[in-house]
């Protein structure tokens, strides 16, 4: 039988190779970086020329496909390089439901792309700094994402999507996981929960490297490909109780990640001064 010949990166992996091996995956990440900016400025550029066209509701919606679209692409053809491999088709399902929050659990900077890839109807409620962003503000803006304001004015903009039968992207930890500290969810999700009577949808990404976590260089390689899964999760119906919501996300969050947790940060005056808005 013939033996196939090694790959680019099996022949790198020789302990001899090491510094080349380095070289190869900086290349490869460099590599990756240039083509999301790339396609971010022609995403970027292209919203804006077809936006002069568009205006009111059309207008998001367009926002929102496009960057499904582009990302959906960057993805494929980073895939296709081998520098990741994915395996996050099952969030698909939710194109099906209408008016969810999805509530993953945050490993990586990539976690917000490879869940907008996927759904046409996804809004992210994303840092107010994000939205000014040079490469992915303006499409952002375009699409109607959300900025993480103030309790009252996220709680108000959340409904708002959830009544127009979108879903709403909020991440409880309201940043990147520390790999191995505690579990630490925040309260925003379960005031904008109860606020906006919606159901909760958890969301699992799973991946095998730190790559692009929390205290990891942007410019540090990883050991190329990089692998993620989203899985879907528990379902919870809408909470009656913030507090209590928040206590038993983080339980079957902690359960399903096998982490310890903290106390949920959510107090009665924060509860009552979002809830009793009109």
């Amino acid at each position: 039988m013939r033996q196939k010949p090694s790959s680019p990166g099996r022949l790198l992996r020789n302990p001899i190779l090491h510094p080349f091996k380095t070289a190869f995956d900086f290349c490869i990440l460099v590599l990756g970086l240039l083509l999301l900016t790339a396609m971010l400025i022609v995403g970027t550029s292209y919203l804006v020329l077809a936006c002069v066209f568009v205006r009111g509701r059309a207008r998001k919606q367009l926002g929102r496909v496009t960057i499904m679209r582009f990302f959906r692409c960057y993805l494929g053809i980073l895939d296709t390089l081998h520098i990741v491999k994915l395996d996050i088709a099952e969030v698909d399902r939710l194109r099906s439901d209408s008016g969810l929050i999805l509530a993953p659990n945050h490993p990586s900077l990539l976690d917000a792309l490879l869940i907008a890839s996927r759904l046409p109807n996804v809004v992210s409620i994303m840092k107010a700094e994000v939205l000014k962003n040079v490469l992915f503000g303006k499409g952002a803006q375009i699409a109607g994402y959300i900025p993480n304001g103030s309790m009252r004015d996220l709680a108000n903009s959340a409904a708002e999507e959830l009544v127009q039968g979108n879903h709403v992207l909020l991440f409880p930890e309201g940043t990147r996981t520390v790999k191995g500290m505690p579990l630490d969810l925040k309260g925003s999700l379960g005031v904008i929960a109860k606020r906006t009577e919606a159901e909760v949808q958890t969301l699992i990404i799973e991946t095998d490297s730190g790559f692009l976590g929390k205290g990891h260089h942007i410019l540090r390689p990883p050991e190329f490909p990089v692998h993620f899964r989203i899985r879907l999760g528990k379902r919870f119906p809408p909470p009656d109780n913030a507090k209590l919501f928040m206590k038993e996300l983080e339980d079957y969050f902690s359960h399903v990640l096998n982490r310890e947790h903290k106390s949920p940060k959510v107090t009665d005056a924060v509860v009552d001064s979002v809830t009793l808005q009109n």
